[in-house]
């Protein structure tokens, strides 16, 4: 690619036209107004103000007279101009193709010959300016060994500032520059920096349009800070697909017919920095530009100041944008320079050959031959064996630093490079994007330093060209894929997809490679090495974040391949598929084994390793760990015999095993770095059960939330069911209209086995529950033989659920808070009926010993009972039997939820029916006063579900273990200790009576006092 075939071309015109001094005629010394311009070069120093120069374009016609040209001159050593308020302007038409008519010379060893100049300043002169305007000049100041400062004002101008020789500076301070190049017949720029010369601005504005920006060329030097840049570029014309750009100027000071130059790539032409050898600072600045190159580098010119060793640019603090589909970032070409060095190498060979008189062929191939054929041994900087790095290429050195600044190219590419060798720099927060981070062909070399800073793109690295890539101090790389599809694509490295990247070494230190989320396109393949060495090195907190799951294609996962040897240890984080897509990929089977990171050399077994511990994918609770697979030349030591077993048993595809059997016919060492889904272990041993994949820890506790919310829930009942009773046996009171309050404590501890088995992911668990009841009777009501009580209460609970045998399980604790209603009615005959509505909310954590923290789970129960009985009174021995039968109903209304593993966690609406029946029997102890008693109290129930079966979902439907049937006994005593006062207790033990169910004990204890 040869983006520079015009500017170069033009350049070379441009900035290397030599004129005679004796071209130009000595003017006397002098200093004063010569019609509408102004002279100066008597050596002294003069003050001006509030004047008007113009450019007499009528005069020269008239006149060969070099000064007509100008509308200031001030020339010579010791004169100096502090001019105010001064308006310059120009009468020509500035489009006019006569513009570089007559000769003018400026005494450096680059000239420029354009029509006319606002200022010109020569020969050791200084100027200071300040609050003055230029207007339709082609250069507006023009320093040729001279000095300007230039405070405030506005300079409009085919050149806003062109400075060239040594000893020749200008300083802007609060300057606004507008360049403008309506018809795209020469490359402007708004300001030029030549042979050493040296431009600083401050705090101005640049505005350009269709020309360029800053050019620095044969160690001109560049400082800019608090400058803002905007460039606006139209779209170039194109002509059988080329674009096509003339110089009259060439074609007329020769005498010739007018050439043309011709872009044979659709590329946009100008920059914002034309950098070309010296040195660039661009501080607390910024810069947008659309249909430009942000950094165009090549190198010096011929003959234009000298060889160039140091070539610096620095970016601190800044912001540049390139926007549009045929904008670069950094374009580095230096074809010309490379080639030099290539036909040296060649020469060198071709005379080693000789001497060894080994009549090897000579290599008389043009030079994009030996591009093509030789460069991949030269350039790569590897010798032919692969031994060592060896840097063959130029000494000089192109350095590109970032520091707090940002370069941003949304449309193409960030970074390119042909024929070039060049290294960047990033520091304190740097960032640089692309919609293609990196793109390197020819034999360019390419190393890239990020320290605490971030890359964003792609990366392409074709054949013969290497590039070096080392991230450092938290530094991130993400890798996308390209977006736009414009003519540009076809110009890429390698003739391959946009979801894959290339590059040829890799540093990481405390720093991540993080590819992005897919998208429909699918996922992303990243190639690192060559097969030389090491290719990729891993330090400190090392980190590779890849995306796997069930997008559409035949890729299950972004993948790595390296071609070369690891060194060192990185934590791999594998993140599942869009949310969006996981519906898509429900009834598609999962595969158990995704290969991620293949290596082509060297490796440990803990090259690579999962942060988590295991992954999920595609919205489902499964995990998946990472496996390492090597050939049977990488299992060798002590742990080789048990790493081959496992290679050898794993339910891998054919080709992961095609892959493990070519690396052992080459006698290579090869690693496959791969997902696998783990499996239940059956109980029974056997081998002919269907496999049965493994959940995650936190599942468990999923499946027995439901049944633990029951279980409190039937604790709640029965001890609110406990003062519906109390009302009945003191009913007395309540028909006086005496106020009653109570509150009570209650809890249990109770272990829960399922009916299913593991195959069908049933569980047990501990269930430890706590509750605190208050309540207040509120009204007692009599008619005829039956009397009526009503009250109400609330109840605050916590539980507590701890799966068993489940590894990596946690205890994870919820709250629960309801209000219940109850009534009461009962019949002269001692027939009872007791009813009860409650409804609450409840909320909680569920953690693992892996992730901590997994989801919160909240939700609203609702349930209601209905209790049956009548007393027997047994005179002769004092007691009373009361046989009982209740039916409970019990709803949960689950939110939804997102589990930190990325699958939904949908409960549902679970119900369950508990029929229960049973009966106390008490005996009151007779005391000395009326209104002191005890009573003592026995009880026997037994409880059974009516239940079918349940499901709930974690991306695929789970059943619930069934609530089951349980045996209660217990006993307990109230103590009536005054009129007004009582206390009660209560001691309860159950036990399951089937495969399911809860077994374990509990208390109650509380006081009622009445007003």
């Amino acid at each position: 690619m040869y983006l520079c075939t015009l500017t170069t071309s033009l350049f070379s015109f441009l900035l290397g036209i030599n004129i005679a001094m004796s071209a130009e005629p000595v003017e006397p010394p002098g200093c004063g107004e010569k019609g509408q311009s102004y002279f100066c070069n008597d050596g002294a120093k003069h003050i001006l103000g509030n004047k008007s120069y113009h450019i007499d374009g009528a005069s020269r016609a008239q006149q060969d007279s070099p000064e007509s040209l100008v509308a200031m001159t001030v020339e010579e050593r010791g004169t100096s101009v502090n001019a105010k308020n001064i308006n310059i302007i120009g009468t020509a038409d500035l489009a006019d193709s006569n513009m570089f008519t007559g000769p003018f010379q400026m005494r450096s060893k680059t000239a420029i010959v354009p029509k006319n100049y606002g200022l010109f300043i020569g020969n050791g002169a200084s100027v200071v300016l300040s609050d003055s305007a230029f207007e339709d000049v082609v250069v507006g100041i023009a320093t040729d060994g001279g000095s300007v400062i230039v405070n405030r004002g506005m300079i409009e101008a085919k050149f806003g500032v062109f400075a060239s020789g040594e000893g020749a500076f200008a300083v802007l301070t609060g300057t606004k520059i507008k360049a403008n190049n309506p018809e795209p017949n020469f490359p402007y720029a708004a300001v030029t920096a030549l042979d050493n010369a040296y431009v600083k601005m401050e705090d101005g504005l640049v505005d350009i349009k269709n020309t360029g920006g800053f050019h620095v060329n044969a160690g001109g030097y560049l400082h800019l800070n608090g400058v803002a840049v905007t460039s606006h570029n139209d779209a170039l014309v194109w002509k059988n697909n080329a674009s096509v750009w003339r110089s009259n100027a060439e074609g007329q000071q020769n005498d010739e017919e007018e050439p043309e130059y011709r872009v044979t790539e659709k590329s946009g032409f100008h920059s914002l920095f034309d950098f070309r050898g010296g040195g660039i600072n661009f501080k607390n600045g910024s810069a947008v530009a659309t249909n430009a190159v942000g950094l165009l580098i090549r190198e010096p010119e011929d003959g234009a100041g000298g060889t160039i060793k140091f070539h610096d640019v620095n970016i601190e603090n800044s912001a540049i944008t390139v926007k549009g589909g045929k904008s670069y970032g950094i374009y580095f070409s230096a074809g010309k320079f490379k080639k030099y060095y290539l036909d040296e190498y060649d020469d060198q060979m071709q005379k080693d050959e000789e001497d060894d008189d080994e009549g090897e062929e000579d290599d008389d191939d043009d030079y994009e031959e030996e591009e093509e054929d030789d460069v991949e041994e030269y350039d790569n900087g590897y010798d032919e064996e692969g031994d060592e790095y060896k840097k063959k290429l130029s000494s000089d050195q192109w350095l590109i630093r970032l520091e707090r600044a940002s370069l941003s190219v949304p449309d193409n590419v960030a970074l390119y490079a042909s024929d070039a060798e060049y290294s960047i720099h990033l520091s304190q927060g740097a960032e640089i994007s692309g919609d293609l981070l990196l793109d390197v062909n020819g034999g360019s070399f390419v190393s890239i330093f990020a320290d605490d800073s971030s890359l964003k793109g792609g990366s392409r690295v074709g054949k013969g060209a290497s590039a070096h890539l080392s991230l450092s101090n938290g530094s991130t790389w993400i890798v996308t894929q390209r977006k736009w599809k414009g003519p540009q694509v076809r110009y890429s490295a390698s003739n391959v997809g946009d979801s894959f990247s290339s590059i040829s070494f890799v540093s990481l230190s405390d720093s991540s490679i993080i590819f992005e989320r897919p998208t429909s396109t699918g996922y992303q393949t990243l190639s690192i090495g060559n097969g030389v060495k090491e290719v990729y090195v891993a330090d400190g907190d090392a980190r590779l974040y890849l995306n796997a799951g069930g997008l559409p294609g035949n890729q299950a996962s972004d993948q790595l391949f390296i071609h070369g040897d690891v060194f060192g240890t990185t934590t791999i984080h594998v993140r599942s598929i869009p949310e969006g897509s996981e519906r898509n990929m429900r009834n598609k089977e999962d595969s158990p084994v995704i290969s991620l990171i293949q290596v082509s050399g060297k490796a440990q077994e803990d090259s690579f390793r999962l942060g988590s511990g295991y992954v999920t994918l595609n919205g489902l609770p499964y995990p998946y760990h990472l496996r390492a697979y090597g050939t049977r030349f990488s299992l060798e030591g002590e742990r080789g015999a048990e790493r081959k077993r496992r290679s050898l048993s794993a339910d891998i595809d054919e080709q992961q095993l095609l892959l493990v059997d070519v690396g052992d016919q080459d006698g290579e060492e090869f690693w496959d770095f791969r997902l696998e889904n783990e499996y239940v272990k059956s109980s029974s041993g056997s081998h002919s059960e269907a496999k049965v994949r493994a959940v995650v820890p936190q599942v468990s506790t999923y499946l027995l939330l439901p049944n633990a919310i029951f279980h409190s829930g039937l604790m709640d009942v029965s001890n609110q069911n406990k003062q519906a009773e109390a009302m009945r046996a003191a009913s007395q009171e309540f028909l006086n209209k005496r106020t009653s309050f109570f509150t009570n404590a209650y809890g249990g501890r109770h272990c829960y086995a399922s009916n299913l088995s593991q195959m069908k992911y049933g569980y047990g668990g501990d269930i430890h529950y706590d509750a605190a009841e208050a309540g207040v009777f509120l009204k007692a009501v009599e008619s005829g033989s039956v009397v009526g009580f009503f009250g109400a209460m609330g109840t605050y609970g916590k539980f507590s659920l701890q799966p068993e045998d489940v590894e990596g399980s946690k205890k994870s604790k919820f709250e629960k808070w309801s209000a219940a209603v109850y009534g009461s009615l009962q019949h002269n005959t001692g027939l009872y009926v007791n009813g009860l509505l409650s409804y609450g909310l409840f909320e909680g954590d569920v953690s693992t010993d892996a992730r901590g923290k997994t989801a919160s789970i909240k939700g609203k129960p609702l349930s209601a009972s209905l209790t049956s009985g009548k007393a027997f009174a047994v005179e002769s021995e004092g007691l009373v039997f009361d046989p009982q039968v209740q039916l409970i109903y019990q709803r949960i209304f689950f939110d939804k939820a997102r589990d930190i593993d990325n699958f939904d966690i949908d409960m549902g609406q679970p119900e369950q029916w508990t029929m229960r029946v049973g009966g106390r029997l008490s005996k009151r102890l007779m005391t000395n006063s009326a209104s002191h008693s005890v009573s003592l109290y026995g009880k026997l129930y037994v409880s059974n579900d009516l239940h079918n079966k349940q499901f709930v979902s974690f991306g695929d439907d789970f059943q619930l273990g069934a609530l089951g049937s349980s045996l209660e006994a217990g006993a307990g005593v109230h103590a009536q200790l005054s009129s007004k006062f009582a206390l009660y207790g209560d001691l309860s033990y159950q036990h399951k009576l089937t495969s399911a169910g809860f077994s374990g004990t509990s208390f109650s204890g509380g006081m009622r006092y009445r007003f």
